[in-house]
């Protein structure tokens, strides 16, 4: 398990299959059974990172990751939304990992550590190393009593963007997954590739921009449309609506979100609404430098 903000994130989620058969297979039944799973974490890395990266000036992480002013730390919990006497209102938590957590960052605004939480206990510890130039070169990875799970290697270009990230168990040091990534012009993401242990193929990710992320296609390993989101923003940049898409082109899921936000211009609750139904509440509480 990575750092839950990096688009690798992604393969914990998605199931990839290397042939028709395994293919038909998903298309009956694991799509449907992981598809909020899936969806929820490319919903966490539009909403908290976004996918622009460095340009002439390297941005700090309170920037691609639209956070306001000095944030030193915030947790983000999630529950299920109820509506009581008119109101919207949280009901129970959801327990996924990858939706409860706290960043903690530098007084220069760079990501430092990132825990995880599972039914109200530590999960795992992300920790950021970086060189002296700032740039990010590796995480480790720690289970909920401090032993090394895992480490993940990243190469970067030139303007310091990640163009290969190498994820390694922590038992045998032995390669796991890689992980490819091309930009634009604008130094934004817009294709990420992932191979397993032997270096073939497993899946791929196609995103496009009109200044803002647009749209993110995965696909099989033999080319063929896996799914398909597409995305709004409303004038704080923040997503309103997300449309998910299967790999017939037909609409599977449409969800819309609404926010509250503190003095400092950052969200402390989203509402969500899935096919205009009410879904989820996320609870967000803020530290921030003096």
């Amino acid at each position: 398990m990575k750092l839950l903000f990096h688009t690798s994130q992604v393969l914990k989620t998605c199931e990839v299959y290397k042939n028709k058969r395994e293919k038909e297979n998903l298309i009956k039944n694991t799509i449907m059974k992981n598809k909020n799973v899936k969806l929820l974490v490319w919903v966490l890395l539009t909403l908290l990172i976004g996918f622009t990266s460095c340009e002439k000036k390297k941005k700090t992480d309170w920037e691609k990751y639209n956070l306001k002013g000095r944030v030193k730390s915030f947790t983000n919990f999630t529950y299920k939304a109820i509506e009581k006497f008119g109101e919207v209102q949280k009901g129970e938590r959801v327990e996924n990992y990858f939706q409860n957590f706290e960043q903690f960052y530098n007084k220069k605004g760079f990501l430092q550590k990132q825990n995880s939480y599972y039914y109200n206990s530590l999960y795992e510890e992300n920790i950021l190393v970086y060189d002296k130039k700032g740039t990010k070169i590796e995480t480790n990875i720690y289970n909920s009593i401090g032993k090394l799970k895992s480490k993940n290697i990243y190469k970067n270009d030139t303007k310091g963007n990640i163009i290969e990230e190498d994820e390694y168990s922590d038992i045998k040091g032995s390669l796991k997954q890689k992980n490819i990534y091309k930009y634009d012009k604008d130094a934004n993401l817009i294709e990420h590739t992932i191979y397993n242990h032997k270096n073939e193929l497993e899946t791929k990710f196609i995103l496009k921009y009109n200044k803002a992320l647009i749209e993110i296609s995965n696909y099989f390993s033999d080319g063929s449309l896996n799914w398909k989101n597409t995305y709004k923003y409303d004038n704080r940049e923040n997503v309103m609506e997300l449309n998910v898409y299967k790999f017939d082109g037909s609409l599977d899921y449409k969800y819309t979100y609404k926010y509250k936000y503190d003095k400092n211009g950052n969200w402390i609750k989203q509402i969500s609404y899935k096919n205009d139904k009410l879904y989820e509440i996320v609870e967000r509480k803020y530290e921030y430098y003096k």
